[in-house]
């Protein structure tokens, strides 16, 4: 009798992390096998503590090049089945693929809720109020309270919800110079679909100040954005300049698909 899927994929299950062992494999001097990323923390086998070999296990490979795996997500949902090669870009962007609420990962709100990426924009519209467009584009005028006072660091969070994705555009003052940092939630690989512009005016002084960029994936640390300028940034010389009288710096924010 042929073995069946299950039986084959836990031939290379990895008996560390208990993973789908992919190429390269690593293999100790008896044959037990180990995936790579686990091989690089281990000094020993774990299965029968002997020293590594320096030679692949290419009769696991080789099985490996020819099977097709289901999404570790499977229990949550997917049935989809991929080879090796797109197996784990896949997991990584899947639709069932448990996430936090966005609100808690970019700002100080403590939302307790998980669930599927599917169901991210659901919960965000049901919960959270969010300023939202379904057309090709969204721009959004708004204003930063007292920002004539003299801050250390101080911040401002501003959710949008726009072309069927979540965006959180979050304002910083250092050293009070002005950041703008725009993050996208969804796929990653949407994320480079997208641009921004921010533009502050005051109807009464000056013409305008205009700055694009490109949005951040929502996973990427918005401290190194922050330290590394990666994003808009306005000097107080400038911001100063287009104050309102009761001291709030009005801005636009425009989110658009690259053409």
């Amino acid at each position: 009798m042929a073995p069946s899927l299950k039986e084959l994929l836990e031939e290379v299950e990895c008996p560390v992390c208990m993973e789908y062992m992919l190429p390269p494999i690593a293999m100790c001097m008896n044959g037990h096998s180990t995936c790579s990323t686990c091989r690089e923390k281990l000094l020993t086998c774990p299965v029968c503590r002997c020293l590594f070999s320096k030679a692949r296990s290419l009769l696991a490979e080789n099985l490996v090049r020819k099977m097709r795996f289901p999404c570790r997500h499977s229990k949550r949902g997917c049935r989809k089945t991929f080879n090796f090669l797109c197996v784990r870009k896949h997991e990584d962007e899947c639709g069932h693929r448990p996430i936090k609420c966005p609100f808690a990962n970019v700002s100080t709100v403590q939302c307790p809720w998980v669930g599927k990426a599917t169901s991210v924009k659901t919960h965000v519209r049901k919960m959270h109020y969010m300023p939202s467009s379904d057309f090709a584009n969204i721009t959004v005028y708004s204003q930063v309270p007292k920002f004539n006072q003299e801050y250390n660091e101080v911040e401002w969070l501003l959710p949008l919800f726009c072309m069927q994705d979540i965006f959180f555009m979050t304002i910083r003052v250092t050293e009070n110079n002005a950041h703008f940092c725009l993050q996208h939630v969804g796929l990653r690989r949407k994320t480079p679909n997208y641009k921004y512009k921010v533009r502050i005016k005051n109807d009464d002084g000056p013409d305008n100040s205009v700055m694009y960029n490109a949005p951040k994936y929502t996973e990427c640390e918005i401290e190194k954005i922050f330290k590394e300028k990666n994003c808009p940034v306005i000097k107080q010389e400038i911001w100063k300049k287009f104050l309102q009288e009761d001291g709030s710096l009005a801005y636009e924010v425009k989110i658009f698909q690259n053409s």
